[in-house]
């Protein structure tokens, strides 16, 4: 010390004991995916004095950037290390986006070190498309393509958690496997679903779209309405005789949708029947239940034989269904023998006794449609009446007629 008059005091030694500051490790930054906790533990450079706390002086957070509601708030004073370990935001944009934490730490004796902006990136979610859900026919493939909303990241992948099948529905053997994880766009796209109801019924998707940064989107469900197909009816099969229109309408089982119209696909016609030449042309698509009503066929063989349908019938929607062979089995028909036509004398019973040609089926009975009898010819007994119907193939055997002229004179039956 110097007083005023120049004179000078004995020296002293004064210690000033800098205290040390602690100083934050500049290997803090982070990226993370939208969504996910930032999982940031503060800590100090391994040179410096550690912190005992931190003081978070400050957060900025980009535009596009959405907090989750339960992060920690900020300014914080003396916090712990993981104070900010639970923050989160979402991120559904197409670019990665920061959030910075401008943090002070604080050794044990209250000593402050310099501020250090930690930046966290937070990588962009993709976001699955709002207008998936499909409406498809029983039977066909869903054709369903997974996408984006188109102003997300783009998903490289998809991760199908888990499906939900109405009861009612039948999934095919070949569909894909759920739960699925790294599938691409079109894991689903093949999948077939039979409805054979009378109401559509759904399949819902529940799917998580994955970014090529591996970032996962919400869960979003995607539906799939599958629209019945119509069933025909198993009582369709009849029998008819033979020269008779078989009267067949098309129907559905009762249980299905409705059919708005069908499609005959084929027709196979046995070998002996004769296809009326009136019938209806097939293959014919979306006609009418009673197309083939008035189709006729003739068998003038031995014994019954048959004629296939081949129908799909077709919904109000458009759904096929399944097809179906209905079998119209065409009796056959009697033919009266050619060898049947006689000469007799008059007076004499004619002795006519109906046959038929030995390869139709046999006649149980005849009906006698009319008879004409010539001019000069008369009934020479008590001749039977006619018409008449379901009578013995000797009904007429008896009748007798007496011509009393120069020539043969003809009695037709």
């Amino acid at each position: 010390p110097v007083s005023g008059a120049g004179c000078l005091g004995d020296p002293k030694i004064i210690t000033a004991t800098i205290d040390p500051e602690p100083v934050v490790s500049t290997s803090l930054n982070k990226i993370i995916c939208s969504d996910a906790a930032s999982a940031l533990v503060l800590n100090t450079n391994g040179l410096s004095v550690a912190a005992a706390n931190y003081n978070i002086t400050a957060r900025s957070v980009d535009p596009g950037l959405t907090p989750g509601a339960t992060n920690a708030i900020v300014p914080a004073m003396a916090v712990a290390n993981n104070y900010l370990g639970n923050d989160l935001f979402t991120n559904t944009g197409a670019l990665p986006l920061n959030v910075t934490y401008t943090v002070e730490p604080v050794s044990a004796i209250s000593c402050i070190g310099d501020p250090v902006v930690v930046t966290i990136t937070v990588n962009p979610e993709p976001v699955l498309a709002g207008n998936l859900n499909l409406i498809q026919c029983s039977d066909i493939p869903t054709s369903l393509v997974l996408n984006t909303n188109g102003s997300s990241v783009s998903a490289q992948n998809y991760n199908i958690t888990a499906i939900s099948i109405t009861a009612g529905l039948t999934a095919a053997g070949t569909n894909a496997v759920i739960p699925a994880t790294g599938v691409n766009a079109n894991y689903v796209g093949n999948d077939v679903f039979t409805n054979k109801g009378a109401n559509p019924l759904t399949v819902t998707y529940t799917i998580v779209p994955v970014s090529a940064a591996n970032c996962l989107g919400d869960p979003a469900t995607v539906v799939v309405k599958i629209n019945p197909e119509p069933v025909v009816s198993n009582a369709l099969n009849t029998a008819v005789c033979s020269d008779v229109a078989i009267g067949l309408t098309l129907n559905t089982n009762g249980i299905s949708v409705a059919a708005s119209d069908y499609n005959i696909i084929s027709n196979t016609i046995a070998g002996g029947l004769t296809a009326g030449a009136g019938n209806a042309v097939v293959p014919a698509n979306n006609v009418a239940a009673n197309y083939l009503i008035n189709d006729v066929y003739t068998n003038s063989g031995a014994l019954p034989l048959d004629v296939t349908y081949t129908v799909v019938p077709r919904s109000a929607d458009l759904c096929l269904g399944d097809a179906k062979i209905i079998t119209i089995t065409i009796n056959p028909e009697p033919v009266v023998s050619t060898g049947l036509d006689a000469i007799v004398c008059s007076d004499l019973a004619i002795g006519l006794v109906l046959n038929t040609n030995g390869s139709s089926v046999s006649a149980a009975t005849y009906n006698i449609i009319a008879q004409t009898v010539d001019a000069g010819l008369a009934a020479a007994g008590a001749n039977v009446a006619v018409p008449a119907n379901g009578v013995a193939a000797n009904y007429l055997a008896t009748n007798k007629y007496t011509n009393t002229g120069a020539v043969s004179l003809l009695v037709s039956y």
